[in-house]
C-alpha cells in the first residue's frame, strides 16, 4: 500500500514538473515573439532606434531571467529523478516518459549546449 502511495505521488509530482516545465518553454517563446514583434515593428514604422530601448531591454532581462529559471527546473528535474530512485519510487504513473541517457544525451545525440559548453 505504501508503495501504491509512493508511486502515485512520484507520478503526480512528474506530471506537473513536466507541466511546469513546457509552460515555461511557452513563456519563452511567446516572449520571443513579442521581442520580435517590438523589433520589426519599430523598423516597419521607422521609429529612431532609441524609440522602446528601455522596454526592449526590460524584456531582455525577463527573458534572462526566464532562462535562469529554467535552468532551475532542470536541475530540479534531476534532482527529484535522483531522490525518485533512491527510494525506490515509480513515476511512470504520471504518464509516458520518455528514457533519458545517463550522460545527458536525448536519444544518444549531444545537445548543441552540450557542445558548446
Amino acid at each position: 500500500m505504501l508503495d501504491q502511495k509512493l508511486n502515485q505521488f512520484a507520478g503526480v509530482i512528474a506530471a506537473e514538473l513536466r507541466e511546469t516545465e513546457l509552460r515555461t518553454d511557452m513563456s519563452l517563446a511567446q516572449a520571443g515573439v513579442l521581442l520580435t514583434s517590438m523589433t520589426t515593428g519599430r523598423n516597419e514604422v521607422g521609429l529612431p532606434a532609441q524609440f522602446g530601448q528601455a522596454a526592449l531591454a526590460k524584456l531582455g532581462e525577463a527573458i534572462a531571467n526566464g532562462i535562469e529559471y529554467r535552468s532551475s527546473l532542470v536541475s530540479l528535474h534531476r534532482s527529484l529523478e535522483a531522490a525518485g530512485n533512491k527510494i525506490g519510487a515509480d513515476w511512470s504513473l504520471g504518464g509516458p516518459l520518455e528514457p533519458k541517457p545517463d550522460d545527458g544525451t536525448k536519444h544518444g545525440v549531444k545537445t548543441a549546449e552540450m557542445l558548446t559548453s
